[in-house]
């Protein structure tokens, strides 16, 4: 599938090994409340990044990518990406990290 080849493709596993492997560690990470509600926050990067990293023993500020998109005075967080080496929590690379000191996480209401 076009997500393995962009993602796993350099992986040793299987494609699916790969993939239940990624299910794997998306359900054992631990997000903020704000992520959850369906509501509309304005968030300060420092607060978010401290949170994930409380959240999640061994995960550091390194090893979070954020995303956001331009909208009317404000970024919207559109990706979380959360890197790993291994079965542990690693550093990113390539990290695009936009979204200034705040961003809003849109609930979509």
């Amino acid at each position: 599938t076009q997500a393995w080849q962009r993602y796993g493709a350099c992986s040793p596993l299987s494609s699916s090994s790969y993939f239940r492997q990624i299910t794997n560690y998306a359900g054992a990470l631990k997000l903020p409340n704000e992520l959850n509600t369906g509501n509309s926050y304005t968030v300060l990067k420092s607060r978010f990044i401290g949170q994930m990293t409380s959240l999640n023993s061994g995960m550091t500020p390194a090893s979070i990518d954020l995303i956001c998109q331009p909208a009317t005075r404000q970024m919207i967080l559109t990706d979380v990406h959360v890197c790993y080496e291994g079965s542990e929590f690693g550093n990113c690379r390539n990290v695009v990290d936009n979204c200034g000191s705040k961003f809003v996480i849109s609930g979509g209401k």
